[in-house]
């Protein structure tokens, strides 16, 4: 197996809430991956986050989340005596087989900047202030988003103090 591709970024774009799924594309010169990420399996209620808090904290770190058929995996994996990253997405299938989807070296502290950058800049967006019911699709009826828990009527932050710390001690902060 040949070494993963050497980046010095990752383009991560999110797409406009639709009927309650959002669209991921992550992106180097080389390699393009896409997914679907459904609200019934909501990844942006604390999971991204975390996934970006332990990726700064602790040597490896995986983000595991149901994309309504095979599980998608984020992961994270150090390489000795570096600063640098493997990152990898890879689909683990319903025979419990992965498949490689995307895959580089990048330095930690790029790929925390780019995957938190595009994450806060997206929630906070007026896009979806203004397509929130879109996300929160099955909570649409008006019956429904009475009884919906004050918290998620509205996009909650995504915003990290430890990740916001890492960056700020870095010029790849902002």
């Amino acid at each position: 197996m040949s070494e993963p591709e050497r980046v010095d970024h990752i383009d991560v774009e999110f797409s406009p809430p639709d009927v309650g799924w959002i669209d991921i594309t992550i992106a180097t010169a080389a390699q393009k991956a896409e997914l679907s990420l459904s609200q019934v399996f909501d990844p942006f209620d604390g999971e991204f986050t975390g996934w970006l808090e332990r990726i700064v904290c602790e040597p490896r770190a995986a983000l595991e989340f149901d994309v309504e058929g095979p599980i998608a995996i984020f992961a994270a994996e150090p390489i000795a005596a570096s600063e640098d990253v493997v990152f990898s997405l890879m689909l683990r299938l319903h025979t419990n087989e992965e498949e490689n989807e995307f895959e580089c070296i990048i330095p930690r502290r790029r790929l925390v900047s780019d995957f938190y950058n595009s994450l806060v800049q997206f929630w906070e967006s007026a896009v979806v202030a203004e397509k929130w019911l879109e996300w929160m699709y099955m909570y649409t009826d008006p019956d429904d988003i009475a009884e919906l828990d004050e918290r998620y009527r509205r996009p909650w932050s995504v915003r990290s103090e430890v990740v916001d710390n890492y960056l700020a001690s870095s010029e790849l902060g902002r």
